[in-house]
């Protein structure tokens, strides 16, 4: 079948535009009329609120109108800290946050590029979409309100607009504070699962550990790890817009990973950079590390070894392809065969390396990795448990 001609059935509903290039004082007056007579808010964030320095100003109006903020699916960069008491989880087609809301607000998310999920569904809910994008303001989705703005400028003027009118800041209320209880009591049911079925090897729970007591709050987190980029995106604190880059849901370049901690740490030589690689996506770009050690960038590398692109084969398996049965993996050349010795390749470029086959080699590693001052890399036995809860998670 070819999805490009098949036809479907869509309506789409009245959208009221608000398309000035400088802040329109009428769209102002709306999304602050509208905030103003909610009752439970939701706002979906996306990587233009980092991009455009708008997080101050979403943390100001999330307190102002009492709203939950939902991070979309897979974000480039950190677009509000999982730190804040209001960031409840990811959006997804059933996110709980969704359950009751009243106004959903998209600021600057991507809601199905890259990827394998339907649409969520907003229900009844008055859905405003802002966006610095005039193309994403009708190309993924419809609500009734579309404004074109700077993210920033628009949340200060509507947080502005809101004071006037004899708003207030207000705590946490119970929605936002329930919603919150149920992401975190989430996350420590997937640390413990995780940590449950990795049978000796390092789980992605054990690195987020790891980043927590030995990296600290001021490290910078680059994340593409294949299966457990949804883990260490989610295990990990990060309360700053610059301590995590991720894989974008538009679909980052595979191997990107490797090359951008290097511009990273270069760019920020005051911090530590952790840059967290799948093996089968470091197999794209992994030269990029003699360039760290050609300039003695010292980026701690951990590269995943569960012997390929296990991930692939999950995926596939789960949406019922015979592909991610038994023997494919290695009919498809998805396993390593050879196995690949990343340490030694690493050692022959010049970086300090290590292999760590359970958690305790890992943190010994891991400490002497933040003691070098040079680049290093650590070859960790991923464990295949990471990969069996990513496929369950992914079905």
């Amino acid at each position: 079948m070819d999805f490009l001609e098949e036809e479907i059935e869509f309506t789409p509903g009245p959208v009221t535009e608000y398309l000035h290039e400088a802040l329109d004082p009428d769209a102002v007056e709306r999304l602050a009329q509208i905030l103003r007579t909610a009752a439970s808010p939701v706002i979906v964030v996306g990587t233009e609120v980092a991009r455009y320095g708008a997080i101050a100003a979403l943390e100001r109006l999330s307190d102002l109108v009492d709203a939950s903020v939902l991070g979309e699916i897979k974000g480039a960069d950190l677009a509000f800290p999982n730190t804040n008491p209001r960031y409840v989880g990811k959006l997804t087609a059933s996110s709980p946050a969704l359950e009751g809301a009243d106004v959903v607000v998209l600021l600057g998310a991507e809601l199905t590029e890259g990827l394998a999920m339907p649409l969520p569904d907003f229900g009844d809910s008055l859905v405003v979409q802002v966006t610095v994008d005039p193309l994403a303001l009708r190309r993924q989705y419809a609500g009734q309100v579309g404004i074109l703005s700077h993210p920033g400028r628009l949340l200060d003027a509507v947080a502005d607009r809101l004071a006037e009118g004899g708003a207030v800041p207000v705590s946490s209320g119970g929605r936002v504070r329930g919603l919150r209880e149920r992401w975190e009591a989430g996350r420590e049911a997937l640390r413990s699962r995780l940590l449950g079925e990795a049978d000796g090897a390092v789980s992605a729970a054990h690195i987020a550990d790891l980043i927590h007591r030995l990296g600290g709050s001021e490290t910078i987190v680059v994340n593409q790890c294949g299966s457990a980029e949804g883990f260490i995106d989610t295990l990990v604190d990060y309360g700053a817009p610059w301590t995590y880059f991720g894989l974008s849901g538009k679909a980052s370049a595979q191997g990107w990973g490797a090359p951008a901690a290097v511009g990273i740490q270069m760019a920020r030589p005051d911090r530590r950079v952790i840059a967290v690689l799948g093996d089968g996506g470091f197999m794209f770009n992994s030269t990029a590390i003699h360039t760290a050690a050609a300039y003695d960038v010292p980026v701690v590398y951990l590269v995943l070894d569960n012997g390929g692109w296990r991930d692939v084969a999950t995926v596939t398996g789960a949406m019922g392809s015979s592909l991610g049965e038994p023997g494919a993996e290695d009919a498809m050349r998805w396993t390593f065969r050879p196995p690949i010795d990343h340490a030694s390749y690493a050692r022959s470029l010049g970086l300090k390396s290590w292999r760590a086959s359970n958690p305790e080699e890992l943190e010994s590693a891991f400490a002497a990795a933040f003691a070098e001052d040079g680049p290093t890399l650590i070859q960790v036995a991923s464990a295949m448990g990471d990969v069996r809860v990513f496929g369950q998670a992914f079905a």
